[in-house]
């Protein structure tokens, strides 16, 4: 068994945490650094063992799968430091509009709770710089889309790769 076989995941997703840091490739996290640090982890693996193997789909998605758990949290880590250190994020700068924004949708009660949680998370961020509700909410939705996209772009890795193989062929 090979003891080194996570470091390509643990490296590729890492890089991809960082870049999601900065606030103009943030957006593109989930559809585009995601994928491509899942085709990254299958790349290094390939080259770290000295394999020219197909990979397998199991492998792949398996590969993918891990690669976007770990961006999830890496990302979200970076998020809370950044965040507790600044005491303000993007949502304590966006709440205004968000008001606006539910109020116009008229929901009702609903929209009245939602303003509400989100007010007080944002409060306890100015105050603190931490919200466990922000934290929970966060981590949550990091780890499923980042293991969907992880997850893609593995099975997207392993085409381009393996086409990649058989053209060396």
């Amino acid at each position: 068994m090979n003891q080194y076989k996570y470091y390509p995941a643990l490296v590729s997703a890492f890089a991809a945490a960082v870049l999601t840091t900065i606030p103009g490739l943030k957006s593109f996290a989930c559809c585009l650094l995601v994928p491509s640090a899942s085709v990254l982890a299958l790349y290094l693996d390939q080259k770290f063992n000295s394999s020219e193997k197909q990979i397998t789909s199991n492998k792949a998605m398996l590969t993918g799968l891990i690669t976007g758990v770990l961006i999830a949290f890496f990302s979200s880590s970076l998020e809370i430091f950044i965040t507790f250190i600044l005491k303000s994020n993007e949502l304590t700068q966006t709440l205004p509009e968000l008001e606006i924004l539910l109020s116009q949708m008229e929901l009702g009660s609903i929209s009245d709770e939602i303003v509400t949680m989100l007010r007080d998370i944002s409060s306890e961020i100015t105050k603190s710089g931490f919200s466990i509700q922000f934290t929970f909410f966060l981590i949550t939705s990091n780890i499923i889309t980042d293991a969907i996209f992880g997850f893609l772009g593995g099975l997207l890795g392993m085409a381009i790769l393996n086409k990649q193989n058989s053209n060396m062929d």
